[in-house]
């Protein structure tokens, strides 16, 4: 409290928002409302949604990933891809699949949009298809579970969507920070070699879990206990 008046909830438009890149030539209005416009381009299916009150766009995919000098060629085939998926063959072999891999389709659903990905291949052939729904003040992005086909004898065994929805490009500031310990900060842009992806477990480990006596390996599992069940972005 300050001098005994109640401090309300944070103002959102006390804040600055980020830059953002303009959206490339290649992106179409599909709809809008008074908040929200959302985009898409129909040759790759990349997507973005704009708020309106400020002009920043947050797009499916990187805008600029082939200036991307710091990616090695895994992050790179990622940051281009909306969805990742994993199945299995009819002789047990797993293959992952990235939506670059398929073949994109996109129409009107009454007020939604429709994503079809075509995966064509020796070993899969399948249809995933997502739904896009702008409301008022949020998109809405839906896996269509029921929808997908699997039209050989492989079967998926999972799907990771979206996997850099968001993500900044090489030119964005800022700095992520880390719950681990008392916090870490990881600067944009910056080499880091050797990087895995980041897990905690904020309420300590699950005993039951094979994970959770796993064998220690010397600088490698160098983490500290989630102290703050927090994580930041600048």
């Amino acid at each position: 409290q300050q001098e005994g008046k109640e401090i309300g909830r944070i103002n959102p438009d006390a804040f600055t928002t980020s830059t953002t890149q303009p959206l490339p030539a290649s992106y179409r209005k599909v709809t809008e409302n008074k908040n929200l416009a959302l985009y898409i381009d129909y040759s790759t299916g990349y997507f973005a949604v704009q708020n309106k009150k400020d002009g920043v766009n947050w797009s499916s995919n990187p805008f600029d990933t082939a200036n991307d000098k710091i990616a090695n060629s895994e992050t790179a085939s990622v940051s281009i891809s909306e969805l990742m998926v994993s199945f299995v063959t009819s002789n047990f072999s797993t293959v992952e699949l990235k939506s670059t891999d398929a073949k994109v389709v996109t129409e009107t659903y009454g007020e939604s949009q429709i994503i079809s990905f075509y995966f064509d291949s020796e070993n899969t052939n399948f249809i995933i298809p997502l739904m896009l729904t702008l409301h008022d003040d949020y998109l809405e992005i839906e896996l269509l579970v029921d929808s997908i086909r699997e039209m050989s004898t492989s079967r998926i065994l999972s799907i990771s969507l979206l996997p850099v929805f968001g993500a900044g490009n090489a030119k964005d500031e800022g700095y992520l920070l880390l719950p681990d310990g008392m916090g870490s900060l990881m600067d944009f842009n910056k080499y880091y070699s050797s990087i895995n992806v980041y897990t905690g477990a904020v309420y300590s480990k699950d005993p039951t879990s094979s994970a959770s006596v796993s064998t220690y390996t010397y600088g490698r599992d160098l983490t500290e206990g989630v102290r703050l069940p927090v994580y930041g972005i600048k």
